[in-house]
């Protein structure tokens, strides 16, 4: 699958004549905010998080995970396609980090803290995103 990355830059003041000015994100003008789940292995947390956003206005979500092993695993397009990196463990963020720093540099990313203790969908799973995301995403819960 081939995403469509961002712009390499912008410009925030909209004073120079090179890129366009940088789009402005709030919780009220959100067009599509791209958000990239990563856990380990891309089987029980990211992709339970992938559907419980599926359904958010102005969301759109895939996910990846660090292992070798993964169903989808982390890659430079994906992670240059996200607005937002969500890591469940800060071991996930240390590993995409690591293999991606240079790409992140607009990119922001966030630790969740959710042991791999649940399967997919799980019902505590579930209710603990919907409670945590929106907040960390900058949105209105859903």
């Amino acid at each position: 699958m081939r995403l469509q990355p961002r712009p390499a830059a912008c410009d925030p003041a909209g004073v120079d004549s090179g890129p366009p000015p940088c789009p402005v994100r709030s919780a009220l003008t959100v067009s599509s905010l791209r958000v990239l789940f990563v856990c380990s292995r891309n089987r029980l947390r990211s992709p339970t998080a992938e559907a419980v956003v599926a359904g958010w206005p102005g969301v759109h979500a895939v996910s990846a995970g660090t292992a070798p092993d993964a169903e989808a695993r982390v890659s430079a397009d994906l992670v240059e396609w996200a607005d937002v990196v969500v890591a469940f463990e800060a071991a996930h963020r240390r590993r995409v980090t690591k293999a991606f720093g240079p790409l992140l540099a607009d990119t922001r990313v966030v630790v969740l803290g959710i042991p791999d203790a649940f399967a997919f969908m799980d019902p505590a799973l579930v209710r603990t995103l919907r409670e945590r995301l929106p907040a960390l995403l900058g949105l209105e819960p859903a």
